[in-house]
């Protein structure tokens, strides 16, 4: 089993991932009945919880 630190560097591309994800969805927004608000805050609360552990494995990581 792998630490957050030996993790972390995909921790953080996938929230890169997510936050893309998140505009993606977010892009028809301004056309009604297309898309609901609250399915963009999906991608970004995963994107926001896995970079934080992401930049916390990285911060574990320096000497």
């Amino acid at each position: 089993m792998q630490t957050i630190v030996g993790l972390s560097r995909g921790l953080i591309l996938i929230s890169c991932a997510c936050y893309v994800a998140a505009v993606i969805i977010a892009l028809p927004l301004g056309v009604p009945g297309i898309m609901r608000e609250e399915w963009a805050l999906i991608p970004l609360g995963a994107g926001g919880i896995l970079l934080g552990l992401g930049m916390i494995g990285e911060v574990a990581r320096r000497p």
